[in-house]
């Protein structure tokens, strides 16, 4: 008797058999994100103080050039532990939850009846089994949900900090990237279907070749040997042709959102010039606005 299993309580039945290295891989995650803040405002304060406006180059009270350039240093090394944290739990996680999916997996081609053979080829059947194939895509999602918190709480801190600064300026750099997310989702049917196509063409090369393999003296003594290199060519042929579609329009949102980027920084620059000038707007704030389109900026395309 088949029993459907909703996608969330799939997830959360992974992040309970696994859920001390889940639980250590979302505070590492979250502390890995929200530490992207503090460098922009530490190399705010230094610009600051080399402009010479000491009133707003301090961070944390520290208001000593060295002293600075120390704590700045200080949290470059902790973020590589961080880093370290992050991918050892993170991957431990999605190991373990794979060896439990292709365990459970193959106790229930076991299962079958001798004369009920598999639903697909047995070449289609093992790309079941890889790991950057489904057991891959199944325990990578869980990780995806602190990823994405994590992710947006920064940026929002960060969008805060720079609407704070300069309201004008924050809106001319992230305005565009609304275009973005909106072009994403009316690709984004057309990006799924590719995904769909791809799978199903590598389906089709792998369970020829199973086919192949398990009958080669039949092959040999038909002598179609020419036939299948053929056919086998013409499968790869089709899956290359997808996968060319598909790369295309995924590099085309890509080129999309990286002009959007630029479009904004590039106005962004004109604008703080004329700031600055003004003198509503210092070398530390322009420093803080590059240090934070590297990883806000990257989060709209994402929300598409």
């Amino acid at each position: 008797m088949k029993t459907t299993l909703s996608t969330w309580k799939l997830n959360v039945r992974l992040v309970r058999y696994q859920w001390r290295a889940y639980s250590l891989h979302f505070v590492f995650t979250v502390l890995l994100f929200i530490e992207q803040l503090a460098p922009g405002l530490i190399v705010r304060a230094v610009f600051d103080r080399l402009s010479g406006q000491a009133a707003a180059a301090r961070f944390l009270g520290i208001e000593s050039l060295w002293g600075l350039v120390a704590l700045y240093l200080l949290i470059k090394v902790a973020r590589v532990l961080l880093s370290i944290g992050y991918e050892w739990y993170g991957m431990t996680f999605r190991l373990l939850a794979g060896s439990l999916l292709r365990a459970n997996l193959l106790a229930g081609i076991l299962r079958r009846a001798g004369d009920q053979p598999l639903p697909v080829a047995p070449g289609e059947a093992l790309n079941r089994f890889r790991h950057y194939g489904d057991v891959g895509e199944v325990t990578d999602f869980p990780t995806w949900i602190p990823d994405q918190a994590a992710k947006w709480v920064a940026a929002a801190i960060a969008v805060a900090i720079m609407a704070s600064i300069d309201l004008g300026i924050t809106l001319v750099i992230f305005l565009p990237l609304v275009f973005v997310i909106f072009l994403t989702r009316l690709f984004w049917g057309r990006i799924l279907a590719g995904y769909r196509q791809a799978r199903q063409a590598g389906d089709e090369v792998s369970g020829f070749l199973g086919e192949v393999f398990n009958a080669v003296q039949a092959v040999k003594v038909a002598g179609a040997e020419q036939a299948v290199a053929a056919h086998l060519e013409r499968l790869n042929q089709r899956r290359g042709a997808v996968e060319l579609r598909l790369t295309f329009f995924r590099r085309l949102l890509d080129a999309l959102n990286n002009a959007a980027v630029s479009f904004g920084i590039g106005v962004m620059l004109l604008m703080a010039g004329v700031a600055i000038r003004g003198g509503g707007f210092s070398v530390g704030d322009f420093a803080l606005f590059v240090s934070y389109l590297a990883f806000t900026t990257q989060v709209p395309s994402e929300l598409g």
